[in-house]
C-alpha cells in the first residue's frame, strides 16, 4: 500500500487493491511463495462476475511483481497460463432518464449535487467525494472543474451553469464540497456518496449515472467519442466504448436509413431511382 501511495495512486485505488489482495489472500490460504498458476486459476474461478475478475488478476499481477521487483520471497509472477480476459460489450445497464430526473430534482441538496455531478458531469464516486473549492475555477465561459481521477490523471470539465450556482453556494463556506461530520477537515467518503446518489435515484447506482453522461454526451454531440473519452478521463477509447449504451430505437432508425436508395450518388455506381421505384421499395 505504501508503495501504491508513493506511485502517487489515488486513495480509492489503494482501498481497492486493499481488498482484491487481501480477499485473494484468504480465497488461496497459502503462504505468497507457495501460490502456483492453478491456484489462481481456481480462485478466478470461485469469482462471480467480469469485473471482479479481472480486478483481482490485476491486483494479483500487481502484488507479485513489486514483489518480484523488491525481492520479496519470489523471482516470478503465478500467472503463466493463468487467463486474460477479453474487453467485451457493454452489459451494466444506464440510469434511466426518468430516475436521473428524480435524483437531481430530490428535496435533498447533498443528493441533488452528486446526482448532477454524476449524470452530467460523469464524474465517478471518488472524485465527488473528493470535490474541493480549490478545483473550482470561474473563467469567461463559465464555471471549469479541475478534476484528478484514476491514475492521477487531470481532466478540466466545464460545469452546467444550473449546476455551477449550486457549487458556488456550497462551497462558499467550507472548503470540502462534503465535508465530514465525523472528522474536522475532512470530506465524506465514496461510499457516503454512492447510498445519496442510490437515495435519490430509486436504487440505482452511481457508475450508471456516469455511464448515462456517456451515452448522452456521445449520441448528442456527433458520436465524437475522442472527446467524450477525454470528459471520461479514459486513456484508450475502448474503455469508453463500453459504457456507451444503447439508444431504444436507434437500430430501427439506422437499418431504415440503409434503406433509402435515393440517397445514393450515381457517381458512386448508384443509378438513382425515380419516384416510382422508391415508393414500390418503401
Amino acid at each position: 500500500m505504501r508503495f501504491l501511495a508513493a506511485a502517487h495512486r489515488s486513495p480509492d485505488t489503494i482501498r481497492t487493491r486493499w481488498y482484491q489482495i487481501t480477499r485473494f489472500s484468504r480465497l488461496v490460504d497459502k503462504p505468497i511463495e507457495s501460490v502456483g498458476p492453478a491456484d489462481v486459476v481456481a480462485v478466478l474461478a470461485s469469482i462471480d462476475g467480469l469485473s471482479a475478475k479481472k480486478g483481482t488478476r490485476a491486483a494479483v499481477k500487481g502484488f507479485y511483481e513489486w514483489a518480484r521487483d523488491m525481492e520479496y520471497l519470489v523471482t516470478e509472477t503465478p500467472l503463466m497460463g493463468v487467463p486474460t480476459y477479453r474487453e467485451g460489450q457493454p452489459v451494466k445497464p444506464v440510469c434511466p432518464e426518468l430516475n436521473v430526473n428524480r435524483g437531481i430534482t430530490a428535496e435533498d441538496l447533498d443528493v441533488r449535487i452528486c446526482c448532477m455531478l454524476a449524470a452530467w458531469m460523469g464524474l465517478r464516486r471518488a472524485e465527488i467525494s473528493w470535490a474541493h473549492a480549490g478545483q473550482l475555477e470561474e473563467t469567461n465561459e463559465g464555471m471549469i472543474m479541475h478534476v484528478w481521477g484514476k491514475g492521477a490523471k487531470p481532466r478540466d470539465l466545464p460545469v452546467p451553469d444550473g449546476l455551477a450556482v449550486l457549487l458556488a453556494e456550497q462551497v462558499s463556506t467550507v472548503g470540502w464540497l462534503f465535508p465530514s461530520t465525523r472528522s474536522l477537515g475532512n470530506h465524506r467518503g465514496v461510499d457516503w456518496v454512492g447510498n445519496r446518489i442510490k437515495q435519490g435515484t430509486g436504487g440505482w447506482p452511481a457508475h450508471s449515472l456516469r455511464r448515462r453522461f456517456a451515452t448522452v454526451a456521445y449520441y448528442r454531440n456527433g458520436c465524437d467519442i475522442l472527446s467524450v473519452s477525454r470528459l471520461l478521463g479514459h486513456s484508450d477509447v475502448r474503455t469508453t466504448m463500453r459504457y456507451i449504451g444503447i439508444v431504444p430505437g436507434s437500430g430501427r432508425s439506422i437499418v431504415e436509413s440503409a434503406s433509402y436508395m435515393d440517397l445514393m450518388a450515381p457517381q458512386a455506381g448508384f443509378p438513382v431511382p425515380d419516384d416510382q421505384t422508391v415508393t414500390r421499395l418503401a
